[in-house]
């Protein structure tokens, strides 16, 4: 439960809110980067063409759905799901063509969708140019998954019933990309429910079934990182004329001369998940979860198990619940 007296918390980052105080802070930079980054990664083998997207926390304004179509960047189907309403307004920016197939529910708890709800009649290729037909009984589920922000505002149990449907609902070759605040120990921002360690939450994704392909930060404070700089990366590669690039601390220096710290903490951060307050995780299913007789000890570890972690794992005060 959270300072304001929820278990599950509504609370939404709007872009009108953000520019109130004249700038736009770090916390909607990360999530411009967050969504520019999966549509990096949706780009790469022209992926775009077969997802299948499921934008769990979708929100009231479709700011991914809105940067999808502005990106002119359209999926096989845009799924999206929020427990808090959906602006008609923003739904239609997104529907003034045939051209970006969607399907919305709002005022919906995710842990109601059936895989049914979801799925997508299977496309199939016809010997006809530019026609095609539609595989009888045959449908694909969701194989791009985003749930940005949202489990910092459930408790641990509802966050792992969460992570259990995302597998159900998708398909084996499904990737998944997952932000969340990394909790520092002090404090936590009085709307959310549950943050996590970032050791804590690792561990949690390995041991529910994923494999972590990536991890970044997506924002840091800078004295969280600051004295990393030199040691963790030294020089650069040389160029082609056989000099040393510049030392990174020395090229954060040069930065810092021009971005202020609002900006430059997102800069840094994908280089330290560790230490930022903030990180994006790139997921997959492991095939071999339901095979393995010891599930804490995947062969693939990155994160130590959460039991060897310095208690407690999360701000809730439920935080044992991260055990199970």
């Amino acid at each position: 439960m959270n300072a304001n007296g929820k278990s599950v918390d509504k609370t939404y980052l709007s872009i009108d809110n953000a520019e109130d105080r004249g700038f736009i802070h770090r916390d909607y930079i990360a999530h411009c980067l967050r969504w520019t980054h999966v549509i990096k990664r949706l780009y790469e083998r022209k992926l775009y063409q077969t997802a299948r997207i499921l934008d769990i926390g979708c929100g009231r304004e479709l700011p991914f759905a809105k940067t999808l179509y502005s990106s002119k960047l359209a999926p096989a189907i845009y799924l999206g799901v929020d427990v808090g309403p959906i602006l008609d307004e923003e739904v239609a920016k997104i529907a003034k063509t045939q051209k970006f197939p969607h399907k919305l529910w709002e005022n919906t708890n995710f842990l109601e969708l059936t895989q049914e709800d979801v799925a997508v009649l299977r496309e199939m290729g016809t010997s006809e140019p530019g026609k095609s037909h539609m595989e009888a009984g045959a449908f694909d589920l969701p194989n791009l998954i985003t749930c940005f922000e949202v489990l910092e505002h459930v408790e641990p149990k509802m966050m792992f019933a969460m992570l259990e449907h995302m597998k159900h609902l998708t398909s084996d070759d499904a990737r998944f990309f997952i932000s969340t605040p990394c909790w520092n120990r002090v404090d936590c921002a009085a709307n959310h429910v549950n943050e996590m360690l970032y050791e804590s939450l690792g561990a949690a994704f390995e041991r529910h079934g994923f494999i972590v392909e990536n991890v970044y930060g997506t924002f840091a404070s800078i004295r969280d990182y600051e004295h990393h700089l030199k040691g963790a990366h030294g020089m650069w590669p040389s160029g082609e004329d056989g000099r040393g690039t510049p030392d990174i601390r020395e090229v954060f220096n040069q930065l810092r001369e021009y971005y202020d710290t609002n900006f430059l903490s997102c800069i840094f951060a994908p280089l330290f998940p560790a230490q930022s307050r903030n990180c994006l995780w790139e997921l997959r299913k492991d095939p071999s979860h339901h095979q393995l007789v010891d599930k804490a000890q995947p062969h693939h570890r990155k994160f130590a198990p959460i039991e060897t972690i310095q208690q407690p794992w999360s701000s809730s005060q439920l935080w044992n619940d991260m055990a199970l």
